[in-house]
């Protein structure tokens, strides 16, 4: 009995000491996939980008052909160059 108890205890030491605190890297990692994902740096440049990655221009009708092109590069635009949710992580303590 002793020596389960022995055990158990000496178990129980080494593993808070051996446990570390991983770093939070959440900050970085936010910073950098709104500068890699963002193309051009904002909501607006990104939408325009979309126009050309399409196979449109800026004076092009848009058609029913491309529409899903570009309302799908457009909501990846909303969700990647979303300011407000990168300035609430950054502001996270």
């Amino acid at each position: 009995m002793k020596y389960i108890t022995t055990t158990i205890f000496l178990s129980l030491i080494l593993l808070f000491f051996n446990c570390t605190k991983k770093p939070d890297n959440t900050k970085q990692k936010a910073i950098l996939s709104y500068v890699l994902t963002c193309t051009g740096g904002s909501l607006a440049a990104c939408n325009e980008s979309c126009v050309y990655s399409c196979g449109l221009s800026l004076d092009s009708a848009l058609t029913p052909s491309n529409y899903p092109c570009l309302t799908g590069c457009q909501s990846t635009c909303s969700t990647n160059c979303n300011s407000l949710n990168l300035l609430l992580v950054l502001s996270r303590k």
